[in-house]
């Protein structure tokens, strides 16, 4: 029990020990801190001294520039108002430069004025008459806008030739019926050269109307056939009184045999195999290829 009791003595002197060393190091450092070393006093005596000095140097020169300033005083008037002579005087050469500057424009303005009164006057642009002389004003079986729209066709590729909307329009919409045989040659090599929405409006027509196949009927045989039923049908009503009933029947008849006229009519047959022909001819010359 006395080791153990002499063990524990001897720790509690050890801390004893280290924690009045730890106070002695702190003491130490405060007493550092509170008495500053005696060059530190030194340094800010010596600056106190240099501000003092730079204060007096600083009241010696402004009580100098004070003398200088009460001997100097004329003349600083007389300088204020030879500067105030000199402003004003700068001010009015300004406004002479300025004045002189507005009468030369004034002057340059009215010059050009007389000069553009004295030129002669450009005639105003006439437009360009058309050539009436031109083979195709001399047909008297075409329309004047047929005639205007084919020579416009006419002049293309030439120093004559100008674009037209309105003729454009014209041949774009007539090639197919209105525009002579022997003048779709020179249209569709017009037509063929349109560009944008206007080029492909007119190939899909093109293409509508070279897939257009004619279909020709035999009209000599339903004719035949026709005037025989006629001609029964005309016997039964001699023999028999004409009646309400025969009276439709015959109005039917000559209803049925003006709808076989119209669809075996000769002519729209003609016009559509010419449409056909002139739909593939400008598609050729566009460039396009199409499938019957």
């Amino acid at each position: 029990m006395s080791d153990e009791r002499e063990t524990k003595d001897e720790r509690r002197a050890r801390r004893a020990a280290k924690n009045e060393g730890k106070a002695r190091a702190v003491e130490a450092r405060t007493a550092e801190v509170m008495d500053p070393a005696p060059e530190m006093k030194e340094t800010k005596e010596e600056r106190k001294a240099r501000k003092a000095a730079k204060k007096e140097e600083k009241a010696r020169a402004e009580a100098s520039e004070a003398k200088e300033g009460a001997a100097e005083v004329p003349e600083t008037k007389e300088t204020k108002e030879e500067t105030k002579e000199e402003r004003k005087a700068k001010k009015r050469a300004g406004k002479e430069a300025k004045a002189k500057t507005v009468e030369e424009g004034d002057a340059k303005e009215k010059k050009d004025k007389k000069r553009k009164r004295d030129e002669p006057a450009e005639p105003p642009k006439k437009k360009v008459a058309l050539d009436m002389s031109a083979p195709i004003f001399a047909d008297e079986n075409l329309s004047d806008p047929a005639k205007k729209a084919i020579h416009y066709a006419q002049q293309f590729g030439t120093a004559a030739w100008k674009f037209n909307k309105a003729r454009q329009g014209w041949l774009l919409r007539n090639l197919w019926s209105e525009v002579p045989d022997e003048h779709v040659a020179v249209v569709v090599a017009y037509l063929k050269t349109v560009m944008g929405g206007v080029r492909g409006a007119l190939a899909t027509k093109a293409m509508e109307y070279a897939k257009d196949e004619v279909v020709e009927e035999k009209t000599e045989e339903k004719t035949e056939e026709k005037t025989e039923e006629k001609t029964e049908e005309k016997t039964e009503e001699k023999t028999e009184e004409k009646t309400e009933e025969t009276v439709e029947g015959e109005e039917k008849s000559k209803e049925e045999g003006k709808e076989d006229k119209e669809e075996a009519d000769p002519s729209d047959a003609e016009e559509r195999a010419r449409r056909r022909e002139r739909a593939r001819q400008l598609l050729e010359a566009m460039g396009e290829s199409y499938s019957t």
